[in-house]
């Protein structure tokens, strides 16, 4: 099964925080994470073959967003 999501978050410095949390990206062959800034939005799309990938993912991506915002 393939399962793909966007999460799109609100930011003050959209260009700093996406680059910040592109460069925790890896790519696996189950596992592809892209990180852009669009406008005041950071973009992540995720693809992947496993929920729990997915959700693991997003939790870990939150935490980094968050800590790079108040850095920003």
């Amino acid at each position: 099964m393939k399962i793909k999501a966007r999460l799109i978050l609100e930011s003050k410095d959209a260009k700093v925080v996406s680059k910040s949390l592109d460069i925790d990206n890896v790519l696996l062959d189950n596992l592809k994470i892209k990180t852009y800034g669009h406008g005041n939005k950071v973009v992540t799309e995720i693809k992947t073959t496993n929920l729990k990938s997915l959700l693991n993912t997003i939790e870990d991506l939150l935490q980094c967003y968050s800590v790079a915002e108040k850095l920003a």
